[in-house]
């Protein structure tokens, strides 16, 4: 039956990127969601009957669990549950965890940062498998049909469902370009396009601070975690959703263009001579002197050195830039980077029914909007058509003053979190910056879910191929070896393992989504 689900969702696959954030324009009222029961008669809260529902979690140092927060009185209110928290020192989480496991004394709901622990005892008996009970989950249903491969990515490698995904503030994780639009202005440079137009404006700037490398950036090879994606390759196995199978992309000629072209950009002094040794401090340092103009990294930067460097000028502004197409394959896109990893798994006991319904209900419409927002008059107000939080007494109010005195977006208390919440304290630049790099994100890659002897080849020959790939490919850009040798670097790939290595990506990923 699992199975037979999972096939079917596969075949309505959304192949355009859904936004990481929820929008609150999207108001549906989906079925037996707050506001009827399930005779049509209307209710006030999600359960006529009170509710108890108890919850695993780790606290967080800076905004540490509090049992009188207004989130729980929230949930109370709004959905007749009383919801008790096992609030754990992060430290010492899973030491309380394996206890529980090995008690048989779950909770209800199991928080994690990772759905792995989730998938190992889920399919042992701990946790529902969600795929069997997609008809009492309307909301979460529509969520998995827009938004597969986030889902996928937390499935076991029996094909299973045991977690809940929790989304909605990997914007925090969002990347890009970012440029100094203040000296492309000044300068009347124009933002480029492609790989011809990026390079004639890094020779620009060159030319106009020869003291300066115009582009820079940080972690060496892990630059083309995101710059590959816009040269149509990745920087590492991936899976093509067009052809249905796993690739590598560090032998594709994409690649090999994309290495001769920073070979350039290397030889001609228009990035730093030790791009591939530079610390983050270094980097950073580089940037916020004004001797680079444009960078690749987290989207936050247009805040954090934008805010330092107008302290000294205030004439700075640094944007997220478009990602030009890159190459003859390339793509105005970048790789996905609102990367959440976070669960909510469901223990199966005598409550189960219960709390798959209370799950659900964070996904829904009202659970998304109170459990990110609050409520009108109490955390928030709106003027000119606009909502925006309350300051407290102190006159303070960012993320941490708001997660410390309300315990909203805290760990267990929302499954789907609306960023329109946070972003909305951001300036202006950063507000662009996450609704520009929401739009040029490519498609997320799944994560595949190895068995034990598929995991034992990942530890060993996938752990081969990726260190001879990081190894050689310095040496291509810093010229240490000919590109002329890429056929052969191609082909120690392959001597490798690397095919075998593939097809046990894609047997196991058939596996995990139920493909034949």
């Amino acid at each position: 039956m699992k199975r037979l689900l999972a096939v079917t969702l596969m075949l309505i696959m959304v192949l355009s990127l859904a936004s990481c954030a929820v929008k609150e324009s999207s108001a549906t009222t989906p079925t037996n969601a707050p506001g009827t029961n399930e005779t049509g008669k209307v209710s006030s809260t999600l359960f006529d009957e009170p509710v108890t529902i108890t919850v695993l979690a780790p606290y967080h140092d800076t905004w540490p669990f509090q049992e009188d927060w207004y989130v729980l009185d929230l949930i109370k209110r709004k959905t007749n549950v009383t919801y008790v928290m096992d609030a754990v020192a992060s430290t010492g989480y899973y030491d309380r965890y394996n206890t529980l496991l090995t008690t048989h004394s779950l909770p209800d709901i199991v928080w994690d940062w990772t759905s792995a622990y989730a998938n190992t005892h889920g399919a042992d008996g701990a946790f529902a498998n969600l795929l069997e009970h997609m008809d009492k989950l309307p909301n979460f249903k529509k969520y998995y049909e827009q938004n597969q491969s986030a889902v996928i990515s937390k499935m076991g490698a029996d094909g299973g469902l045991y977690s809940f995904p929790v989304v909605g503030l990997g914007n925090t994780n969002l990347r890009g370009w970012l440029y100094r639009k203040d000296i492309f202005e000044k300068h009347n440079i124009q933002i480029p396009k492609d790989e011809n137009e990026f390079y004639n404006v890094l020779k620009q700037l060159k030319e106009l601070y020869p003291e300066s490398y115009p582009l820079v950036f940080r972690e060496n090879l892990n630059h083309f975690k995101m710059a590959a994606t816009a040269w149509g390759t990745c920087n590492t196995e991936y899976y093509d959703w067009n052809a249905k199978v796993w690739k590598f992309g560090p032998i594709e000629d994409n690649f090999r263009d994309m290495l001769a072209y920073y070979k350039k950009l290397y030889q001609e002094e228009l990035i730093p001579p030790d791009w591939n040794t530079l610390t983050t401090q270094q980097w950073s340092q580089i940037f916020t002197t004004h001797n680079a103009f444009l960078t690749l990294d987290y989207i936050a930067r247009v805040d954090t050195w934008g805010d330092e460097m107008r302290q000294a000028d205030p004439t700075v502004d640094i944007r997220y830039m478009p990602p030009p197409a890159f190459g003859k394959n390339g793509q105005s896109k970048l790789r996905f980077s609102c990367e959440e990893n976070t669960v909510m798994s469901v223990s199966i006991n005598s409550n189960l029914a219960n709390t798959l319904k209370f799950m659900d209900w964070m996904y829904s419409d009202e659970g998304i909007d109170v459990l990110s927002w609050g409520e009108e008059g109490v955390t928030y107000e709106i003027a000119n058509n606009q909502r925006k939080w309350i300051p407290g007494d102190d006159g303070k109010v960012n993320v941490t003053t708001i997660r410390q005195r309300y315990g909203l977006s805290t760990n267990g208390m929302f499954a789907r979190f609306n960023y329109d919440a946070h972003i909305s304290l951001a300036s202006e630049q950063l507000k662009e910056a996450d609704r520009l790099a929401q739009q040029y994100q490519d498609i997320q890659i799944p994560t595949v879910s190895l068995n034990q002897d598929e995991a034992s080849i990942d530890a060993t020959t996938g752990a081969a191929i990726r260190n001879h790939y990081r190894g050689e490919a310095s040496k291509f850009i810093l010229g240490e070896r000919p590109l002329e040798e890429w056929d052969m670097y191609v082909q120690e790939m392959k001597t490798l393992g690397l095919d075998e290595y593939l097809d046990m990506l894609n047997v196991a990923f058939k596996r995990q989504t139920g493909g034949s």
